[in-house]
């Protein structure tokens, strides 16, 4: 699939494919069984090439496991349901990592968490249903319900907790990656391997001319839906399903990564947005840029400017949607190829003249618009941002609309925003009550 934000491509890539899972190696010690758990994760590359794992991007291509503390503990569920600590004793960063820790005697590993949290601050907890048989309803003479079977009901596996979150504000500390401790993974019994359960928003971040620094000092993503705060985590099927359940976000904020080793700067090159995996509408950047060198923590920036995606923006698990190069300045408004693109436009070639006109889609105003090519009347506002039209009663159709007064309209087209309003008629005038609706 592809979406374009203004002249850029934005590509689905795969960050997944499975290695071995994980060596299950069990240890007698005292009321328990000492487990160690070497993890295999999800990898950006073909299997059999170099294994990947999970928490930052090597290059902007390979995930690995750093040597910060975090990095150093998973949360091991077993089958009697206890909530067991993993931990590491690794320094190095890795792509590969062995953790070892103690689950319940006679039990095995059933599920295994990283969260990005420490053991002071990982407050995870598995809600797990036993499933068994269901039962559907049914009514007989009016009056008298009864209860037959139905079939057996699916488990329902969740992980819950506050600390299971995407930060509306990703500060990035690794070259090329996303924030360090945002990419919570999952597995369960039979998994492979460790499974991200966000996808990712990428981009990159363009030199800057005065030296090798970078241009933006961070972005601000903005949707119609939610695509932070608190998650829950449903793993009842055979992909993991994270869903914001608190404290909703419209809108993430990333920082740029600053640099610290001499001389200090803020850094270009690829940058990752972790976010719920969804389709988002009407989404919008805000782009901080510099002023000059980003050379220091205070470097001074430009006043922000906003892009907007073209149509959906759709975030898959463990994938990512590449946006490309982000411009350092907003594309100028009366760019053609900006203002008439396909998601309202379809050009159209007059087979007389050859002139060639740009049409509202039918598709995008809900009825035929092939009766005329040209507007008889201006249309366009002088800053060429709104197109404006009326709606006459003959241009509908019984199955589009039912209500006498949706037969007089007004529409006003935001070339801007890519937002489309319509205001209906009573008699003798256009009342207030807007809808809206976007391409």
């Amino acid at each position: 699939m592809t979406n374009r934000i203004l002249s850029l491509i934005v590509v689905l890539l795969p960050l997944i494919s499975c290695v071995r899972g994980e060596e299950l190696t069990p240890v007698i010690n005292g009321d328990g069984e000492q487990i160690v758990i070497t993890a295999g994760f999800e990898q950006t590359v073909p299997v059999g090439t170099t294994q990947d794992t999970k928490t930052y991007v090597v290059s902007g291509k390979e995930i690995r496991w750093t040597s910060s503390g975090i990095d150093k503990v998973i949360y091991v569920f077993d089958s009697s349901g206890k909530k067991n600590v993993f931990e590491s004793a690794s320094t190095t960063a890795e792509a590969v990592r062995s953790f070892s820790g103690t689950v319940t005697s006679g039990t095995e590993p059933k599920y295994v968490i990283w969260t990005g949290r420490s053991k002071n601050n990982d407050n995870t907890v598995l809600t797990e249903s036993s499933g068994g048989l269901g039962s559907e309803n049914i009514t007989s003479g009016g009056s008298a319900s009864l209860d037959t079977k139905a079939g057996l009901a699916e488990p329902v596996v969740k992980f819950s907790g506050t600390c299971l979150e995407i930060n509306p504000v990703q500060t990035i500390t690794n070259q090329n990656s996303f924030v360090t401790d945002g990419n919570i993974s999952v597995m369960k019994e039979g998994d492979e391997c460790l499974k991200s359960v966000f996808g990712y928003l990428r981009y990159r971040i363009p030199v800057s001319a005065l030296g090798d620094y970078a241009t933006i000092k961070s972005i601000k993503i903005t949707a119609d839906e939610n695509i932070a705060g608190q998650v829950e985590i449903d793993y009842s099927g055979e992909e993991p399903v994270a869903s914001v359940v608190a404290n909703g976000s419209k809108s993430i904020t990333v920082n740029t990564r600053w640099q610290t080793r001499s001389p200090a700067h803020y850094e270009p090159g690829l940058y990752f947005a972790i976010l719920p995996v969804g389709t988002y509408h009407n989404v919008s950047i805000e782009i901080t840029t510099f002023t000059g060198a980003a050379t220091s923590q205070d470097a001074p920036t430009n006043k922000p400017f906003t892009i907007y995606c073209r149509g959906e923006v759709v975030v898959e698990r463990g994938k990512y949607t590449d946006l490309g190069t982000l411009p350092l300045e907003k594309p100028v408004a009366s760019n053609p190829g900006f203002k008439f693109d396909t998601d309202y436009f379809e050009e159209y070639a007059d087979p007389s003249s050859g002139v060639v006109s740009y049409r509202i889609k039918s598709s995008a105003l809900g009825w035929d618009n092939s009766q005329s090519q040209y507007f008889v009347t201006k249309a366009m506002t002088d800053d060429e941002r709104f197109v404006f039209f009326m709606v006459q009663a003959n241009e509908f159709r019984p199955n589009y609309h039912s209500l006498p007064t949706q037969e007089r309209s007004a529409k006003i087209l935001d070339l801007e925003t890519r937002k489309m309003y319509t205001f209906y008629a009573t008699d003798g005038c256009l009342y207030a009550n807007m809808s809206e609706a976007s391409g």
